[in-house]
C-alpha cells in the first residue's frame, strides 16, 4: 500500500491518496469526524443522522468519494479521575469538562466523573477550546487547562497554567510539539495519573503561601535592622556595631531559608 498527498485536518482527521501497488491509480481516502465527511461530500444530512444514532463515539471512513464505514470507539475514564475532580473541588476549583466528543459522549463521561452538565462543551475543536479559555480569562478567571493531547495545546498555552499528562512515547511527541509552541508555559506531567494534578496544585499553593510568609518576614526584619543600624533605637538602649550588622544580614537570608524548608 502506497500513501502520498496526505494531508491534516486540524481537530477533524486526515486525508490522503493512497494505491495498493506503485504505479496504480491512487483513491482519496477520509479518516476522521463525521464532519469532515460531511464536507468532503461523502454523508448526506439523512445518512449522517442515521450513522450518528447508531454510535455515539466512531472514526468515520469515506474512499472514493463514498462512506465506506466506521469504526466503534470507547473513551475510558481513569479510574483516578471522579476522586480528583472531587478532591478539585473541594479546593475551590470550579471543574469543566471540554471535548472534541459529541454531546452524549461528553456527558456520559462528565457523569462517571461527577461534572455537572452546565460545565460541559462538546464537539469543540482545538481553536474552540482556546477561544472558551480566554472567554473566562476575560471575565477575571485563572485557568488551568489540563489535556493529554497535541489537539491542547493551543489551549494549554492560552491558559495561566497549561499541564499536559502522558505517558510512555506520547511524551517525546508531546514535548517536541511544546518546543514548538509560541508558549513554554506548559507543563509535562509524566505518568498519565490524574493524582499528580491534585499533588501539583497544593504543592503550587503551598509555595505561594511561603512565599508570602517569607516576604512579611524578611520585610519585618529587615526593616528592624535598618532602624537599629541608623541609630532610631539607641534611646531603647539598642545599638548595633558594625560587626554585627554582616552577622544580622547574613541570619535574614539564612532564616528565609530554613522557613522555605516548610514546603517540603
Amino acid at each position: 500500500m502506497v500513501t502520498q498527498d496526505s494531508t491534516v485536518k486540524r481537530g477533524k482527521g486526515i486525508i490522503a491518496k493512497v494505491s495498493l501497488t506503485v504505479g496504480k491509480e491512487s483513491t482519496e481516502v477520509v479518516v476522521g469526524s463525521l464532519r469532515l465527511l460531511q464536507e468532503r461530500g461523502m454523508l448526506s444530512e439523512k445518512t449522517a443522522s442515521a450513522v450518528h444514532q447508531t454510535s455515539t463515539q466512531a472514526v468515520y471512513v469515506g474512499v472514493g468519494g463514498k462512506y465506506a464505514g466506521h469504526l466503534v470507539l470507547e473513551n475510558i475514564v481513569r479510574p483516578e479521575t471522579p476522586e480528583t475532580l472531587s478532591r478539585l473541588r473541594q479546593l475551590g476549583l470550579d471543574v469543566s469538562l471540554i471535548t472534541g466528543d459529541n454531546k452524549e459522549e461528553a456527558e456520559r463521561v462528565a457523569s462517571i466523573v461527577g461534572v455537572s452538565s452546565d460545565h460541559i462543551t462538546s464537539e469543540a475543536l482545538p481553536w474552540d477550546k482556546e477561544t472558551i479559555i480566554r472567554d473566562i480569562q476575560r471575565r477575571g478567571g485563572a485557568v488551568a487547562m489540563v489535556g493529554d493531547g497535541l489537539n491542547d495545546l493551543a489551549a494549554q498555552s492560552a491558559a495561566d497554567v497549561g499541564i499536559a499528562i502522558c505517558a510512555g512515547r506520547d511524551s517525546g511527541d508531546l514535548g517536541a510539539a511544546m518546543a514548538f509552541s509560541s508558549s513554554s508555559e506548559v507543563t509535562l506531567l509524566s505518568g498519565a495519573d490524574l493524582k499528580g494534578l491534585y499533588e501539583v496544585i497544593q504543592i503550587a499553593r503551598k509555595t505561594i503561601r511561603q512565599a508570602q510568609i517569607n516576604l512579611i518576614w524578611a520585610l519585618a526584619y529587615n526593616a528592624a535592622g535598618l532602624l537599629a543600624a541608623t541609630g532610631f533605637l539607641e534611646p531603647f538602649g539598642i545599638r548595633l556595631d558594625l560587626y554585627m550588622t554582616g552577622m544580622i544580614m547574613a541570619t535574614s537570608s539564612v532564616s528565609v531559608l530554613f522557613l522555605s524548608q516548610r514546603i517540603a
